[in-house]
């Protein structure tokens, strides 16, 4: 299957698609819906700098999981939903309507997802030369049924750009591409990667997903307008979940506990 990275359509019909199985929202019902839900208690662990952990998580990073959960549990507004950090605890409380066992599980995935994006510059001689002062091999997606060897690219050693500069993702369909991810850059973001698609042109810029990259296209020409597509071989719930990590990233792990177990205590 080609991958390929090329600015993003803005036309109608792109949209984030909630994947939950929970009923559409009505701002009047919403108490009801989630009186007998399904709970989650969701515990925060602290951020991995550069000097190591931090000795706690920190407020400003609590209130940032609460938003980044909203946005996963609710990419398009229509789930009753409720995000909450515990009162002097490092724990976060989600309430949605009731979840099958399935549903449960999608939860839980969404939840603990962590997703970091990198664009990489491609070295010109990678496939004839194993290493370079700078770079290092990153292993290609491999196709569902191949048997072959894993192929690797030679690539930097750094992000030339990271997803810290993701303003929105979207996950969407294409009847010939298969499901896509959208991408949208905040202005520095959006100026970064014009700026770095304009100086590389005839130059390979690999999409690296958790260390795996999924696509290494050629940047035939500077890519401005702030959005970006990627496709790759997701399937719907792959997309929708990675759409909704990219678009909501935190530094700080995130672990949901045992549903069956009691709510956790003050600290």
């Amino acid at each position: 299957m080609k991958v390929l990275l090329r600015p993003a359509c803005c036309c109608a019909g792109i949209a984030a698609l909630c994947f939950l199985t929970a009923c559409g929202r009505n701002w009047l019902t919403d108490s009801v819906a989630l009186k007998d839900g399904s709970t989650f208690f969701v515990k925060v662990l602290p951020a991995m700098h550069g000097e190591g952990l931090e000795p706690k998580v920190t407020q400003d990073e609590m209130n940032r999981v609460v938003e980044a959960l909203k946005h996963r549990l609710n990419p398009d507004g229509t789930t009753a939903l409720r995000v909450e950090a515990v009162e002097g605890d490092d724990h976060v409380q989600v309430r949605l309507p009731h979840l099958d066992a399935n549903g449960i599980q999608h939860v839980c995935e969404v939840i603990q997802k962590r997703t970091r994006l990198e664009f990489r510059l491609v070295h010109p001689e990678s496939g004839h030369v194993e290493s370079k002062v700078g770079y290092e091999q990153l292993p290609t997606q491999r196709e569902a049924d191949s048997t072959t060897d894993i192929k690797k690219l030679l690539v930097r050693n750094h992000a030339d750009l990271d997803g810290r500069h993701i303003a929105q993702a979207f996950a969407t369909k294409d009847p010939h591409k298969g499901w896509l991810i959208i991408l949208r850059f905040d202005a520095e973001g959006a100026a970064q990667f014009a700026q770095l698609t304009g100086e590389h042109r005839g130059e390979r810029l690999a999409v690296v997903l958790d260390g795996t990259i999924v696509s290494a296209p050629m940047v035939r020409e500077a890519i401005t307008g702030g959005s970006v597509e990627i496709s790759g071989r997701f399937d719907e719930f792959a997309a929708h979940t990675l759409a909704a990590a990219l678009g909501s990233q935190v530094e700080n792990p995130l672990i949901v506990l045992d549903p069956s177990a009691p709510p956790p205590g003050p600290r």
